[in-house]
């Protein structure tokens, strides 16, 4: 039984892919490489036939209103009560007529009245 490495990284290069090389460069030497699953091979030293490069494929995600309408469904289907949040606690504590006014904490008060000036600028 050998060795299978995996890295999101091309074998050789800098980096973490300089790190990816020379651990499956050393696995390798050793013979106990079996394989090396990467995004690429830009080496020569390890056989190709250890590299196992992957390509990223496209994947297709609904729109948000339709992955929550498949949501609604699966959970009806399963008889599962479909969970609701309306956000923090503390916004759902604040009264809806003025969710609209921003709320800034004390702190930022003090920005109008300290004013750090450098040589620089």
């Amino acid at each position: 039984m050998g060795i299978v490495i995996s890295c999101f990284a091309k074998v050789g290069g800098t980096g973490i892919s300089n790190d990816l090389f020379h651990t499956a460069r050393a696995a390798h030497r050793t013979g106990a490489l079996d394989a090396v699953i990467c995004y690429g091979n830009r080496q020569s030293e390890i056989p190709a036939d250890r590299i196992r490069p992957i390509r990223f494929q496209p994947v297709r995600t609904p729109h948000p209103a339709t992955a929550w309408r498949l949501l609604g469904e699966e959970y009806e289907r399963w008889g599962v009560p479909f969970p609701r949040d309306d956000g923090n606690r503390w916004l759902r504590k604040i009264d809806w007529a003025h969710r609209d006014t921003v709320i800034a904490p004390l702190e930022f008060s003090l920005a109008d009245r300290v004013v750090v000036q450098s040589e620089f600028g």
